[in-house]
């Protein structure tokens, strides 16, 4: 079974190589449910502390990756 993320992916690598507009807004559709779908996941996931999320990054660390990517 695809993973949620390469299916929302699946879809919109399909989307633009459709001419047929019926078919392209269904898969539009999907796309969307899909990635509602996930949104809803994430949240559920937030509220029973199943998915904690990284403490954002200090300006210092920020500017240490910024000077790594730009010296390269």
């Amino acid at each position: 079974m695809p993973s949620p993320v390469s299916t929302v992916k699946m879809f919109g690598d399909m989307i633009p190589q459709t001419e047929n507009k019926e078919l392209k807004q269904c898969l539009k559709q999907i796309r969307s449910q899909c990635e509602m779908s996930q949104e809803k996941l994430y949240q559920i996931a937030r509220e029973k502390s199943y998915y904690v999320p990284a403490e954002k990054a200090t300006r210092e660390e920020v500017e240490h990756v910024k000077s790594i990517l730009s010296a390269n």
